[in-house]
């Protein structure tokens, strides 16, 4: 019987070439489970890193909030790292998996690292290894060459079944009813992305599993160990078919171990992809094979530091002699009031590792990459952990140096203090901040702040320093709210006047309340509507279909209030308008034209009007202007005989009416 064989050739030096892990598929059971986890108010944060989206296909911003929810979930739980690009597709699934939720695919590239063999490396782990590299100032590098894009193209990429959208609850809040929690699904995928999955595939037959037909990623060759290191009497195939794989991840307090699923009849893409959900350990539990609709595994928060380590290589396999050490740490314990002060540990409470930074570092790591147009220092130095502000000396680390972490990953210096002091209070009253929108924000809606104290090492060369970094969140005013109109536009049955338009949302992390106002044309005020469940990320407002409206959103905390961009909904045109939008009718010597049906907004525009004589020539007989369905037309002065009225507002609507007089 045939073994798996997995075996790694070393190789010359040679350039790095882009290859794609294989389609992992996302299914789901069948059946309603409510089964929650939320996010706790008390958690750590463990670095400074962003998730950069870029969407494909037909997002509303509901959709798109919800997804970047998901994100900023994932964020706190990621050591800092350059940006991690995701693009989010929707498409339609055909074939075996079309009732597939979603797939995901991992970029990476074959590369020679550190000790110079040939290795599929998924790009997440590519961008940690040399960010920690460039940090710490190893003359060692993890590659040898990369493509001047490698690290401008997606990372990941994450492609949603359309059939199945309406299957997702969007909200913000665990959902409720028989739908998939969309957020868990995200949280899931971007897990796979980050290189929690394998492309493992066995027949059953004949009892004999099979490798993926590329080189294997760190996941997968801890996994391949794995499956080596089982009792001499078992079989690959054996090992992977014993209901559950325990998986050894890390070394000493590092040390860790995820049971995977391993059902005894093997199932392609499920296998060996999936955990058992055990209680101390969050991401077990979002992995788990028990999917079902009602399912939000919210709370991930955790140490995940053996797992990106060791289970997925995200460090660097050897130490330098002089490097630099920090410590990083960070909680939601006590969140920075609204304009208040920053108590972070100094150097008295310095605590080191191995990882650190250095200003001169010995080789620069992109010595060897310049012909690729590719710069190390470009793509790592706006992530490190002392950032100056331009106006002071980038020679001169020592003090202390707060920054406010961008949307597009990079940290902001904002404050700058050249003490050696133990410890300092910082007023965020003193912060130089820019433009408020451009921050990250946790997925509480708070800002993300760094603190770094920078001392000297002693009995070091020159230019090496210990950092103490502590993370931060502060409270704000709320987000802007970015609002969209949906294509679901609901005419109403009873009134040919209205119609309901549907408004979704994202950016509502951080707002306790939401208000949408309404200034319907002609109208000096607008209406009010208090958006009591905003989280679900959509609303709905019913208008005047003949005049145009402006909606704007506005959302509140503790600390104030933001207003979104006006969105305009314009009057539909006059072929669209309700048919015989006006009603003409004689009593007496007096004519009145009211609309068919009482309009939502309880006015109408002003109507011209022509009175001719039927079969005869000659002049108009009268011509007018009403302004108010209170006026009426007087037709006691005409001559009698047979007329025509004809009327129209300044929309186009147009009406007629016979009469005698």
């Amino acid at each position: 019987m045939k073994r798996l064989l997995i075996f790694w050739a070393l190789v010359t030096t040679m350039c790095a070439h882009a290859e794609f892990t294989n389609l992992i598929y996302t299914h789901a059971l069948d059946g309603f489970v409510l089964n929650q986890t939320n996010i706790p108010a008390v958690r750590s944060i463990q670095g400074g890193t962003v998730i950069k989206v870029s969407y494909t296909g037909d997002w509303s911003n509901e959709m798109k909030g919800a997804f970047e929810y998901a994100c900023k979930i994932w964020e706190e739980n990621l050591p800092s790292i350059p940006p991690i690009i995701i693009r989010a597709s929707i498409s339609q699934f055909t074939g075996s998996n079309a009732s597939a939720l979603s797939t995901v695919r991992t970029q990476g590239l074959v590369v020679n690292d550190e000790w110079n063999w040939n290795r599929f490396s998924l790009n997440p782990r590519m961008k940690a290894v040399i960010f920690k590299e460039y940090v710490i100032g190893a003359c060692h590098q993890f590659v040898d060459s990369l493509p001047s894009d490698a690290f401008n193209t997606p990372d990941i990429l994450i492609t949603y079944n359309s059939s199945r959208l309406d299957e997702m609850s969007f909200s913000l809040n665990q959902v409720q009813e028989e739908k998939f929690d969309f957020v868990t699904l995200v949280l899931r995928d971007i897990a796979r992305g980050l290189g929690f999955m394998s492309s493992f595939t066995a027949e059953s037959e004949i009892e004999e599993l099979y490798a993926p037909n590329r080189k294997l990623h760190a996941f997968e060759e801890l996994l391949s160990e794995q499956l080596f290191a089982a009792d001499v009497s078992q079989t690959p195939y054996i090992a992977a078919t014993n209901d559950s794989l325990i998986l050894h991840v890390g070394t000493g307090d590092k040390y860790n171990t995820i049971n995977l699923y391993a059902p005894a009849t093997w199932q392609n893409g499920i296998s060996l992809n999936y955990t058992l959900p055990e209680a101390d350990k969050p991401i077990t539990q979002l992995l788990t094979p028990y999917f079902y609709k009602g399912c939000s595994f919210r709370d991930i928060a955790d140490d995940y530091s053996s797992l990106f380590f060791y289970g997925l290589l995200w460090q660097p396999n050897f130490t330098t002699g002089d490097n630099n050490s920090s410590s990083e740490s960070g909680s939601t314990e006590e969140i920075v009031p609204y304009k208040g002060l920053i108590s972070p540990p100094g150097a008295s409470s310095l605590t080191t590792s191995t990882f650190g930074s250095i200003i001169n570092r010995p080789t620069p790591v992109d010595t060897l990459l310049q012909s690729y147009d590719f710069s190390v220092e470009t793509l790592c130095k706006p992530y490190t952990f002392f950032i100056l502000p331009d106006s002071i000396s980038s020679t001169n680390h020592t003090g202390w140096a707060a920054a406010l972490l961008k949307k597009d990953g990079k940290w902001d210096p904002v404050f700058y203090a050249y003490h050696l002091y133990p410890s300092l209070t910082i007023d965020v009253n003193d912060f130089q901040m820019g433009d408020l929108d451009d921050y990250a924000r946790t997925c509480d809606g708070y800002l993300r702040c760094r603190v770094t104290h920078a001392t000297p090492r002693r009995n070091a060369p020159s230019g090496y320093y210990d950092y103490a970094v502590s993370y931060f969140a502060i409270d704000e005013i709320p987000q802007i709210i970015k609002p969209q109109i949906t294509s679901e536009v609901t005419y109403s049955s009873t009134n040919p006047y209205a119609k309901t338009i549907t408004i979704s949302m994202k950016n509502l992390e951080g707002a306790t309340a939401v208000i949408a106002e309404i200034l319907d044309e002609g109208e000096t005020n607008p209406r009010r509507i208090d958006l009591l469940d905003f989280r679900k990320g959509h609303f709905q407002v019913t208008v005047d279909r003949e005049y145009y409206s402006d909606i704007t959103v506005v959302a509140y905390n503790d600390n104030g209030s933001t207003r979104s961009a006006t969105i305009h909904v314009p009057a539909e045109s006059a072929a669209n308008s309700p048919i015989s939008p006006f009603k003409a009718s004689l009593t007496g010597h007096e004519i009145t034209i009211v609309p068919e049906a009482i309009e939502i907004l309880d006015r109408q525009s002003s109507i011209e009007y022509q009175i001719l004589p039927i079969m005869e020539t000659g002049p108009t007989a009268l011509v007018g202007r009403l302004t108010s369905t209170k006026e009426s037309i007087n037709i006691e002065d005409l001559t009698p005989g047979l007329y025509v009225l004809l009327y129209s507002d300044s929309r186009g609507r147009q009406g007629t009416l016979k009469f005698r007089r």
